[in-house]
């Protein structure tokens, strides 16, 4: 059974279809506009590169300049600070400061760029994570550069807000998503309706034909038929009572 066949008994039953798809695609909309909007706020912290100290001679990088920086321009420190700020336990922390763990930070393919994305329930919600993870980025830069051993702040890398989205945009895709799916379920639904009647329909006629043999499309069951309504309208012959043999046959040759 192909795709136009299965369309062919859509529309020949459209008695039984029509109400099944008005109903099926009547609670799909209802029930993907019930659902919640999400909301998007977006942040990106770029690194200030530090002062290098060089050597006046050989005109290379002295020991006293920050390890974090030195060839790739903080690169490094902001893929340390990604790691952790997307951890399980960054993202409890997050939940517990009242804000969300829907979150994504990723570092940029060729700048010293992390990129932050939000998803919330509510825009303040997202906003507010939004600056949460910044300034989580920028103290963890600050620790890493402890951790190393530059204490110098000259020589300190300098992490920055380029942005903080401080208005979150709606994002109506989960109701989409929901919208599709439950469009592609209202139309299994019509058509599975369309084939169930169409095979019972079927179904009943080849009953009535096999109870009925008037109604029957072989040849044999005419003959049948045929040899029934003859036997039923042909007179019955009656012996009269009283005679013989003799008698009995010549008045069957009458």
């Amino acid at each position: 059974m192909d795709l136009w066949e299965l369309l062919m008994i859509t529309v020949r039953r459209w008695k039984i279809t029509l109400p099944v798809a008005i109903v099926a695609f009547g609670v799909a909309f209802a029930a993907s506009g019930s659902v919640p909007p999400e909301y998007k706020a977006e942040a990106a912290v770029g690194i200030r590169g530090a002062q290098y100290e060089i050597d006046p001679i050989t005109g290379e990088i002295e020991s006293s300049a920050n390890p974090l920086v030195v060839a790739n321009e903080g690169r490094s420190a902001l893929a340390f600070a990604e790691k952790t700020v997307v951890s399980a336990d960054a993202k409890s922390a997050a939940v517990e400061a009242g804000n969300t763990s829907t979150y994504t930070v990723t570092l940029d393919r060729f700048n010293p760029i992390l990129d932050v994305s939000v998803v919330a329930v509510t825009p303040q919600q997202a906003v507010s994570t939004a600056a949460y993870i910044v300034e989580q980025i920028e103290a963890e830069i600050l620790d890493l550069q402890a951790i190393a051993g530059q204490t110098e702040e000259d020589l300190q890398l300098q992490s920055q807000a380029l942005f903080v989205d401080q208005v979150a945009s709606e994002d109506a895709t989960p109701q989409k998503r929901m919208l599709v799916i439950l469009l592609v379920i209202a139309t299994l639904a019509t058509i599975g309706t369309a084939v169930l009647a169409d095979a019972f329909v079927v179904m009943r006629q080849r009953r009535r034909e096999s109870s009925e043999p008037g109604l029957s499309s072989t040849a044999e069951d005419w003959d049948e038929a045929q040899e029934m309504i003859e036997s039923a309208t042909r007179p019955k012959e009656v012996s009269p009572v009283g005679v013989n043999d003799d008698d009995l046959e010549e008045w069957g040759r009458r």
